[in-house]
C-alpha cells in the first residue's frame, strides 16, 4: 500500500513537471528497418537497427533523447540513426521511463540508461559501445557516468544544461519556483540537478565529447564551459552553428568529429574476387 501511494505521489509530479511524457505520437513509418524491443529490466521500450556496412569492428551507439513529446522517435526525425548506420555504426534508441512507450517508473532516468546498456551489451556483444545524449538525454549520461557506472566507454554530451532548474527558469516560471523550495527542503534533489557538481566526478570513462550550439539560448555555450572546465576525464570540444538541438545541421563536421574520437570504424571495400587468372 505504501509503495502504490509513492508511486502515485511520483507519477503526479512526473505529469506536473515532464508534460510532454504523455504526448507521445508513435508514426509505424519512421520506424521503417528498426526492430522493436522490450529491455526486461525496467520494461524500457526501444527499436534498434544494424548497420550493413562491412567494418573493421562492431561498434553499437546507444542513442539518449531530449526532453521531447517525440522521445527516441527523435533521432529518426533528425536522421542522428541515418548518418550513423551509413557511417557503419548500429543504432539504439530507446524511451525513457514516463516518456513515449515506457511506462514511468519513477525519477531515476539514468537507470534506464543502464538497464538499456547492459540489456545492449549482452544481447549484440558489440566491441564497442558509445552513449550518446542530448539535453535531456545527455543530463541522465552525466548522472550515470557521475557515479562511475559506465566505465571504459566513450560518452557524448550533447546540449547539456549546467543545472536542471535553469531550464523551467527559461521555459516555465512556475515550475522554477517550485523546485526552488523542492531543493531547500531536499537538498539530495539539489545536489541531483547539479551537473557541473556531477560532471567532475565522472573518472572512469575514457574519452567525454562535448558538443554546444553557438545560437543555443536554452543549453548555452556558457554552460558547456563550466562543465569543461570541472572535466577530469579526457575529454573534447565542438561548437556548431545554429539553435538547440540543431548541432546535426552541421553534418559533415558533426560526425566527422564523432567518428574521429570515439573507437573509429573504418569502412571497408567490399572484397571481390577476380576468376579470370584461375
Amino acid at each position: 500500500m505504501k509503495s502504490h501511494i509513492s508511486y502515485k505521489v511520483k507519477k503526479y509530479f512526473f505529469d506536473k513537471i515532464f508534460t510532454r511524457g504523455k504526448l507521445y505520437h508513435h508514426d509505424p513509418l519512421l520506424y521503417a528497418g528498426m526492430t522493436a524491443f522490450k529491455e526486461p529490466e525496467r520494461n524500457i521500450a526501444g527499436s534498434y537497427a544494424m548497420s550493413n556496412e562491412v567494418r573493421n569492428m562492431n561498434h553499437m551507439v546507444i542513442l539518449a533523447h531530449p526532453y521531447l513529446a517525440a522521445a527516441k522517435s527523435f533521432f529518426l526525425k533528425e536522421n542522428h540513426v541515418k548518418e550513423y548506420i551509413k557511417r557503419g555504426y548500429d543504432v539504439v534508441i530507446f524511451d525513457f521511463n514516463g516518456f513515449g512507450e515506457s511506462d514511468f517508473i519513477d525519477f531515476d532516468f539514468y537507470k534506464d540508461i543502464l538497464a538499456v546498456f547492459t540489456w545492449a551489451k549482452e544481447q549484440f556483444k558489440p566491441d564497442a559501445i558509445t552513449v550518446h545524449g542530448i539535453s535531456f538525454g545527455a543530463s541522465q549520461i552525466v548522472r550515470a557516468a557521475g557515479r562511475n557506472l559506465l566505465p571504459n566507454i566513450k560518452i557524448i554530451i550533447e546540449n547539456c544544461l549546467d543545472n536542471s532548474i535553469h531550464y523551467f527558469k527559461v521555459r516555465n516560471q512556475k515550475l522554477y519556483y517550485f523546485l526552488k523550495i523542492v531543493y531547500l527542503i531536499n537538498p539530495e534533489a539539489k545536489k541531483e540537478a547539479d551537473f557541473v557538481g556531477m560532471v567532475k566526478n565522472i573518472q572512469n570513462v575514457s574519452k567525454i565529447l562535448y558538443i554546444y550550439c553557438n545560437n543555443d539560448r536554452l543549453t548555452t555555450t556558457n554552460m558547456g564551459m563550466k562543465l569543461v572546465q570541472k572535466t577530469v576525464a579526457p575529454y573534447v570540444y565542438l561548437e556548431c552553428p545554429g539553435e538547440h538541438l540543431k548541432a546535426i545541421l552541421d553534418t559533415e563536421n558533426y560526425m566527422n568529429f564523432i567518428n574521429d574520437n570515439i573507437d573509429q570504424i573504418e569502412i571497408l571495400p567490399v572484397r571481390t574476387i577476380d576468376f579470370s587468372d584461375t
